[in-house]
């Protein structure tokens, strides 16, 4: 049985905290666990970090004939293209509007990533929230989806707990 999950990427507008009105959710089919979730999520980071040239291009200044890079996607829009697009993050996923469409899912994920530091080198060392998601059986879904935070810290804390021996699905 696959371990279904949906994956909400936050765009931080400022270091206060506030987030964007537009999220982007992907619901990903298979390897939901925290786990998996937690690698699918380091892959998308590594895929921002290795990859960065597909996130910039160059326009000429014609009044001083100079070439100045400009980024063409925001981190939250990187970090998303890291996430569908690394080779070991394969499968069946796609785009979403929301976890709460999906009566299937046993985990729900929400990616807060910085984009208010535009003159620093960009983090892609997002803050992760592990939920997981009570599907209950009547056709409310107020009332069927309930969320329980597993743990929220950022990724490279997580990731990093996970490989000395966390365990995040039983606790």
């Amino acid at each position: 049985m696959s371990t279904r999950a949906v994956y909400t990427f936050h765009s931080v507008a400022s270091p206060e905290g506030a987030t964007d009105r537009n999220p982007i959710s992907i619901y990903k089919h298979h390897d939901g666990y925290p786990s998996g979730a937690l690698g699918f999520l380091s892959n998308a980071s590594l895929y921002c970090t290795d990859q960065v040239k597909f996130t910039t291009c160059s326009y000429v200044d014609t009044n001083f004939g100079e070439v100045e890079p400009i980024t063409v996607a925001s981190v939250r829009d990187q970090f998303v293209l890291g996430f569908m697009m690394h080779p070991d993050n394969g499968g069946h996923k796609y785009f979403t509007p929301s976890p709460e469409v999906h009566g299937d899912i046993e985990y729900a994920y929400n990616i807060y990533v910085e984009d208010f530091n535009k003159a620093e080198e960009p983090n892609y060392n997002p803050v992760v929230e592990i939920m997981s998601v009570y599907t209950g059986v009547s056709d409310n879904y107020q009332q069927n989806h309930k969320y329980e935070l597993v743990a929220k810290d950022t990724l490279d804390k997580l990731y990093a707990d996970l490989i000395n021996g966390k365990d995040y699905e039983t606790g």
